[in-house]
């Protein structure tokens, strides 16, 4: 039985704020953006999907949450929408839930 995506953010949000690694290297000053990307304000309002080929050949699909930068990546077979739709079912929607938006670089 899998946990449900708000348990899972509420355990890394509890992480974030208390394991000593973290802390101890977490950047105190937020990044200034290079680029006009489009930000969400909370985890799943926007993710961003990009399609990449590994140096061995094999293509996978890549989710990031632009707010938390947590990612989820899976191997395609092919490059078709039924084939990435799926995947992005399997390893996105089935365990966090629908995002608001989805943003690409139509690559």
């Amino acid at each position: 039985n899998l946990p449900n995506g708000k348990d899972i953010i509420e355990t890394l949000e509890k992480l974030d704020k208390t394991c000593e690694f973290c802390l101890k290297h977490k950047s105190r000053v937020k990044p200034h953006r290079k680029v006009g990307i489009p930000q969400g304000s909370m985890f799943n309002e926007l993710v961003a999907i990009d399609l990449k080929m590994l140096k061995c050949g094999t293509w996978i699909v890549h989710l990031i949450d632009t707010v938390t930068r947590f990612s989820a990546a899976a191997r395609i077979e092919n490059k078709s929408a039924e084939e990435i739709l799926t995947k992005i079912f399997q390893n996105w929607i089935s365990i966090f839930g629908r995002f608001v938006k989805l943003i690409s670089d139509n690559g």
